[in-house]
């Protein structure tokens, strides 16, 4: 899942200075002084003057490691935000993360507000809107969003050391992010400004709501920690952390279309950051089994590319091969045949997942607040968000069914299933829908 639609720009690119028709060469203070005219025959640098240009390169590295460390020096006792923006620029993603800290860490300190309930809500973070400010969020973003990129990749690297250490902080910035006062306010001013610098309409649903991407590095960061029992949600009034099982009750239960409009947008939010979140947890798993997790690969069978979630393709590709038993948050597998098989997950997922998936596309964008437009998207990004979770729950069930054997007690009943929660997941339809909504969506820029 993506990661993130709100990448850092990094740039500091270094800018060498090229001089023609010149030669020169040390001189006794260690300096550059003007090449005499004639060398001798067994000059040090072969008469081309290479041995003065390795020392001036020397010399510049030396130059460049002495800035940054009395950069370092005088900016991380006092100035660490500075620092942080410094080593930002400069692409040193980690460094960045420290000095960031160390900010975060000293405003905490100076408010008393690193205090959590229970549940691990930043109580006094929530009641203090003075904390609700550029510079806060903007090292909250800087630790996140690095965090983020060196977690994904020390992960796919094997590094696993490196990626529980950034998986730690991940979960710690998104978690306090969502505490802030007024978080609501800033997710919609995000949102906006996300969905304004996207030039392509295609990629808009992508980048509607700031909130969800950020609920979706958290929970991907409790995947890597092996902590998925909770999870972001909506926050109201600084209540930013629920259990996972209690929001996959609630959606189980729940009236979809609520007692009004409003309330039916609501619960497909809901749902939408629920069931992303939990895709999360398959990419994962992908990854970890060495399966493809984009969903937009194709397989060449025949001369023909199919995607890579399709029946056809992840028999060729599959069968057999996942000995190491992934999706255990779908699949127990017990010494008893009477208790292993497919969890309450995969049963809530099953039963429900069509359902809203049906209101999503049912749902009628109106002009009544002067907001066609912002309906027209938001609708849109409850179908993209719903297509891909679809298409990873399709490309489970195969994977289950043409891997049935290695799932020992659990084997027949993933056989007897077989591809019930495919049928359930309506990919084909989400995506006639989101076809139809997006052409409808950007007829509304087209000028005459």
């Amino acid at each position: 899942m993506e990661n993130s639609d709100d990448k850092l720009n990094i740039d500091g690119t270094p800018v060498s200075a090229v001089t023609e028709n010149t030669s020169v060469e040390n001189g006794a203070d260690g300096g550059i002084a003007p090449a005499s005219d004639t060398k001798s025959s067994d000059s040090q640098d072969g008469g081309d003057g290479s041995f003065a240009l390795v020392g001036v390169a020397v010399k510049s590295v030396a130059v460049t490691l002495a800035l940054i460390l009395l950069i370092t020096s005088i900016l991380a006792v006092g100035l660490p935000l500075q620092a942080m923006r410094t080593f930002n620029k400069l692409g040193m993603t980690a460094r960045a993360v420290d000095f960031g800290e160390r900010y975060i860490s000293g405003v905490l300190d100076d408010y008393d507000a690193a205090i959590t309930d229970d549940d691990g809500n930043y109580t006094v973070i929530t009641k203090t809107h003075e904390l609700t400010n550029d510079d806060f969020l903007e090292a909250l973003y800087v630790c996140i969003q690095n965090s983020y990129r060196i977690m994904n990749d020390s992960f796919r690297a094997g590094d696993t050391d490196t990626c529980e250490y950034y998986a730690r902080r991940v979960e710690k910035y998104t978690r306090m992010y969502s505490s802030l006062n007024g978080i609501g306010a800033v997710n919609k001013a995000q949102s906006e400004r996300n969905v304004a610098a996207m030039p392509l309409y295609e990629m808009r649903p992508l980048v509607y709501s700031y909130g969800h991407t950020v609920y979706n590095m958290n929970f991907r960061a409790r995947v890597f920690l092996g902590e998925t029992n909770k999870i972001l949600f909506n926050s109201y009034g600084g209540n930013a952390v629920t259990l996972f099982d209690e929001r996959m009750n609630t959606f189980d239960g729940i009236d979809i279309a609520g007692s009004n409009r409003n309330a039916l947008i609501a619960n497909l939010d809901g749902y939408v950051d629920y069931i992303d979140a939990f895709g999360e947890y398959l990419d994962v798993e992908f990854i970890k089994s060495g399966i493809i997790n984009d969903m937009s690969e194709k397989f060449n069978y025949n001369g023909m590319d199919i995607p890579i979630f399709t029946e056809t393709a992840v028999r060729e590709l599959y069968y057999g091969k996942l000995t190491n038993r992934p999706f255990d948050k779908l699949v127990t597998v017990s010494g008893d045949v009477n208790s292993s098989g497919f969890t309450v997950l995969y049963r809530r997922i099953k039963d429900r997942f069509a359902a809203f998936a049906k209101y999503a596309i049912d749902f009628v964008p109106s002009d009544n607040n002067n907001n066609k437009l912002d309906e027209q998207l938001h609708q849109l990004y409850w179908l993209q968000t719903l297509r891909n979770t679809a298409a990873q729950l399709t490309y489970v069930n195969y994977l289950l069914y043409f891997n049935s054997e290695n799932y020992g007690t659990a084997a027949s009943k993933i056989r007897d299933e077989q591809f019930d929660l495919r049928d359930s997941v309506a990919y084909d339809a989400l995506t006639r829908a989101y076809i139809d909504k997006l052409t409808q969506y950007k007829q509304q820029f087209q000028t005459v």
